[in-house]
């Protein structure tokens, strides 16, 4: 698993807190860089999501990415930067804030981020997309966790959503050639957050397969790593193998197979670790003392540096360089040679640097030193000349010590006067002698490995030489030996250009065994190819030419592995020579057979008969394994023959095909109603606001005898008549009116509304006529309500369509009420669509995205009770049933009844047979139109004849037959029957697999 970014952090800040933490550290620096760089390149896959709810819940799927982002993003990340420039490991780039300021600024613009996300659930969840709905359930409950109704969908949908896994992981392991594997079906439901749980079955199997792949990728990475390993010799080699084994701990850690490897193979990483452990310490302490050293030199400068708080003196910076230098030496840490010459050139300076100080006393002390030289003259010139040979003898020897050759030369040419005189048995001629031998010695050292890499150079130049020379490794080995005798540096031109050699022949090595196993798998391939034509071809003189190919191309192959054994050290081609020669001779001996079993079954006229007399051929002793073995596969299929007419008339979804596969007669079938639909029913059924709804006709006078206009209102009470009251001028009438609103709620108290009648004839105001029921409460007490009940207590399976077409039809009624029970009548049958005959009525799917278009939050209980509505009925309804009043629904789920009801009549007529090469042969011509059924040789199943298809050797030919013509003569008696034709728009897309064209 990937590393928790706050726990990385405070690792960080620990190894802060000290100079360096070594291998250890540079591995924590490969993880901080790798885990930014993944971190970043989330946060942009967010950004480019544009809508900000899809990305809000991208950035929570998983650990949060800004919470991650932030917490990457710690206070001292350029100390540790600049700690990790410095050291040579992993530097991460830096974390730039702007990318998550915009993402929150994107989240925030999010109006009630909590509805939308219980918005997005509810449509996921409706358009059965369980793994979506149950990730945002998940990330719902995990950033708010406060509704429990969310908790509840949340643990149904993860059972729901590993019921799902394990089906797929079940058909995936059992198909020959799936089209999706175990491994890719268990990371997408991953990428949605599911958890997998350790269970028996398919589950365990896919995950045991997977840590098995896994386990086998891991040791290949391990075993590569340790054979980089073994010839990692230069620092460069070294700082790349510890860069592999960087990744590669990183991908153990991410598969969690490092407990899982082998003891051995776990105990030679462990070695690598070390290895590289003591590389990265011998590294490091350079690299401080160059630090040191610089910081040093900054100081005598006049620089102001500091060691922590302190700043730092010459002392202090000359005190910290010989401790780094002592610390290297006591733990065994090689100084390279230029770098102890800098340290003894920096603490020289250093040392220089304070002479001034001591310049009087250092005077009189020369001054003291002359006058007692002056006295003692005569003693030190007695001494002086074995004092001289003394400074020369370890001149001399510090010479030596230098392993250079110039040095060497001019130290002698400088005390060569001293060494002449010097006495024979005096250290210093014993010196002088043995340094001109180290010199003739690395000499001519130096000029034979000149002319070794010259001569390579020039054999490399040579187009076309042989890399496996014998005079090649001869020159590579004195190269060799003449490298390891020098003692000093021939410069990095000779040896590079050894290397290049090296690498040079490497290629050529490795390019002409590329060239040779390419020949030798051409042969192979070339035999391969010959064989799969053989198997394929149908013409005997073809099938002849194509295995004398075969064999020639075989015969070259085996040419080549007797010429080259190194091209088949594991044997591996020599297996595939001898398998495509069995091959040949199997296929041989199946055309000979099959055409002699061909000629018994070439008389069937049913498929029963056939299968029959196929069965008689397996019984044959005589009958090859090949033979026998593709015979039974179609016998094994005799169940499925069966059940082939059934599977290509009942719909594909396995819910209908089982709704349907009950059914006697699909269009009356009564069907029972679950514990949802019951639930639901009832709900519809135990409505209170539809039954007592009334309704009153309004006419309004403005003085003429006739009314200005008249209307329908419904009314939540009935009409009460107030008091009349005489007038002077006229009779004064009032109505007591408890009606609706704008948005259809009932009216808290009731209106008084006035009339006045004048004795002049003349009217003023509103008069109401005395109310009755409504006709929609009238239609759902007496129509409605009792078909929902009959349903409730187990109907017909069209009942709620049929329902749909009487709305549809009653125009009388308000159109918002019609559209409103149509919604929940669609909402019923969408619970089980299949076994209410939904998807029978393609039609009605147009007419319910209407719908949506017209009310996308659906059509409110209260609508058609609005005032707004009543007076001015919704153009948009009106038209939508102007436009459903010319569609039969339920005529149209009886044609389809009547199609399957017509279908089941009809069978599968035998009208050929494949032979033993899978060419079919026709006893009847297929019609144009025919679908042709066979046996996929690649699947083992039925499945339609297509132009690509493999048939498998021995499978009947089969195609649909109804009063003896092809599959439209159903068609055409449906729609005799009916008077729709099912061919048309929008029924063709729905049609059964049997009637549908040809893709």
């Amino acid at each position: 698993m990937r590393p928790d970014a706050s726990r990385l952090v405070y690792r960080i800040k620990t190894a802060l807190k000290g100079e360096s933490n070594g291998f250890e550290a540079a591995n924590l620096a490969w993880q901080y860089a790798a885990e930014v760089e993944r971190s970043q390149s989330a946060l942009n896959a967010c950004i480019e999501i544009e809508d900000p709810l899809q990305s809000y819940i991208a950035a929570h799927n998983g650990p949060s990415v800004l919470d991650t982002i932030d917490a990457l993003n710690f206070d001292d990340s350029e100390p540790w930067r600049r700690r990790c420039r410095l050291l040579g490991w992993k530097t991460a780039p830096s974390i730039d804030a702007e990318p998550s300021k915009t993402l929150r600024e994107r989240f925030a613009s999010i109006e009630d981020l909590k509805s939308s996300l219980q918005n997005e659930f509810r449509l996921r969840a409706r358009e059965k997309k369980t793994l979506e709905a149950y990730q945002i359930a998940r990330i719902y409950d995990e950033q708010f966790g406060d509704d429990p109704d969310i908790k509840v969908e949340r643990g149904r949908l993860e059972s729901l959503s590993v019921e799902q896994l394990e089906s797929e992981l079940s058909n995936s392991l059992q198909d020959l050639m799936p089209a999706e594997p175990p491994e890719t079906i268990i990371a997408r439901y991953q990428r949605f957050g599911l958890e997998i749980p350790e269970k028996d079955g398919p589950i365990a199997a896919a995950i045991a397969a997977l840590g098995e792949a896994k386990l086998r990728e891991s040791t290949a990475i391990v075993e590569a790593l340790v054979a980089q390993s073994e010839k990692a010799e230069s620092d460069a080699d070294k700082a790349e193998l510890e860069k592999a084994y960087f990744e590669c701990d990183t991908q153990l850690a991410l598969d969690d197979t490092r407990a899982k490897l082998d003891p051995a193979l776990r105990d030679k990483l462990s070695a690598v670790a070390t290895q590289l452990s003591h590389h990265r310490a011998s590294f490091e302490s350079n690299i401080l003392i160059r630090s040191a050293i610089d910081d040093l030199r900054k100081v005598l400068q006049g620089l102001s540096i500091s060691f922590g708080k302190k700043k730092a003196t010459v002392h202090d910076a000359k005190e910290r360089l010989k401790s780094l230098q002592t610390q290297a030496r006591k733990l065994g840490r090689p100084i390279p040679s230029e770098l102890q010459d800098e340290i003894k050139k920096a603490l020289s300076e250093a040392n220089r640097k304070r002479a001034p100080k001591y310049a009087i006393l250092a005077g009189a002390t020369i001054v003291a030193l002359i006058a007692i030289g002056w006295f003692a003259n005569t003693q030190v010139q007695n001494n002086q000349y074995a004092e001289s040979l003394q400074t020369a003898t370890a001149a001399i020897n510090q010479a030596a010590a230098t392993h250079d050759i110039a040095q060497a030369e001019q130290a002698l040419a400088d005390w060569d006067e001293l060494i002449q005189s010097a006495p024979e048995s005096h250290p210093l001629a014993d010196a002088a002698q043995s340094l001109h031998g180290w010199i003739e010695q690395q000499t001519a050292l130096l000029e034979e490995y000149s002319r070794i890499v010259d001569r390579l150079d020039e054999i490399k130049s040579i187009r076309g030489a042989d890399p496996h020379a014998a005079e090649i490794q001869t020159l590579l080995d004195s190269a060799q030996t003449t490298r390891a005798a020098l003692d000093l540096d021939p410069g990095d031109a000779a040896d590079t250009r050894v290397d290049q050699f090296k690498s040079w022949r490497q290629q050529q090595i490795t390019a002409l065994e590329t060239q040779r196993k390419q020949t030798l798998l051409g042969h192979m391939s070339e035999a391969q190819d010959q064989l799969e034509q053989a198997a394929a071809s149908t013409d005997p003189a073809a099938f002849e030419a194509q295995s004398n190919a075969l064999l020639a191309a075989v015969a070259s192959a085996r040419a080549m592995i007797s010429r080259y054994p190194e091209l088949d050290a594991n044997g591996l081609q020599q297996r595939s020579v001898k398998r495509i020669e069995d091959s040949l001779k199997a296929l041989q001996e199946k055309r000979d057979t099959m055409a002699a079993a061909q000629k018994s079954i070439k008389g069937a006229d049913s498929l029963a008969d056939y299968l029959k007399s196929l069965e008689a051929i397996y019984n044959f002793d005589t009958l090859p394994a090949d033979g026998k073995r593709n015979i039974g596969r179609v016998l094994k299929l005799e169940s499925e023959y069966e059940q082939l007419l059934p599977s290509l008339v009942f719909p594909g979804n396995s819910d209908g095909r089982e709704e349907f596969a009950q059914a006697g007669d699909i269009a009356s079938a009564k069907v029972e109603v679950d514990a949802d639909e019951k639930a639901f029913l009832e709900r519809l059924i135990g409505d209170t606001l539809f039954p007592s709804i009334y309704e009153s006709k309004v006419k309004y006078f403005e003085g003429a005898p006739v009314a200005k206009s008249e209307y329908s209102l419904f009314l939540a009470d009935p009409i009460q008549k107030g008091d009349t009251a005489g007038l002077k001028t006229g009779i004064n009438f009032s109505f007591k009116v408890r009606g609706f609103d704008e948005s259809g709620q009932a009216q808290e108290a009731p209106l008084e509304i006035n009339f006045l009648s004048h004795p002049d004839g003349t009217f003023w105001g509103f008069f109401y006529e005395p109310s009755q029921l409504s006709n929609e409460s009238i239609y759902y007490q007496e129509s409605l309500r009792l078909s929902l009940m009959r349903i409730l207590a187990g109907g017909p399976r069209l009942a709620p369509i049929q329902l749909v077409d009487e709305l549809t039809e009653k125009r009388s009624l308000s159109p918002a009420f019609r559209a409103y029970w149509q919604n929940q009548l669609i909402e019923f049958m969408q619970i089980n669509p299949w076994k209410w005959g939904l998807p029978l009525v393609p039609t009605l799917q147009a007419q319910i995205e209407n719908v949506d278009a017209i009310g996308p939050g659906g059509i409110d209980n209260r609508q058609w009770l609005s005032t707004v509505e009543q007076i001015s009925p919704s153009i948009q309804l009106t038209d939508y049933f102007r436009e459903a009043a010319k569609t039969r629904l339920y005529e149209e789920a009886l044609a389809f009844a009547r199609l399957y009801s017509n279908a089941l009549q009809g069978e599968m007529s035998l009208i050929g047979q494949a032979d033993a090469s899978g060419a079919i042969d026709y006893a009847t011509p297929a019609d144009e139109a025919d679908l042709v059924w066979i046996v996929n040789g690649l699947t083992g199943r039925i499945e339609r004849l297509e132009a690509n298809t493999q048939v498998a050797p021995y499978s009947p030919v089969l195609v649909y037959r109804f009063e003896g013509q092809p599959a439209r003569r159903v068609l055409q008696k449906t729609r005799t029957q009916t008077g729709i034709d099912l061919q048309s728009a929008p029924f063709a897309d729905n049609l059964p697999r049997l009637f549908q064209a040809r893709q």
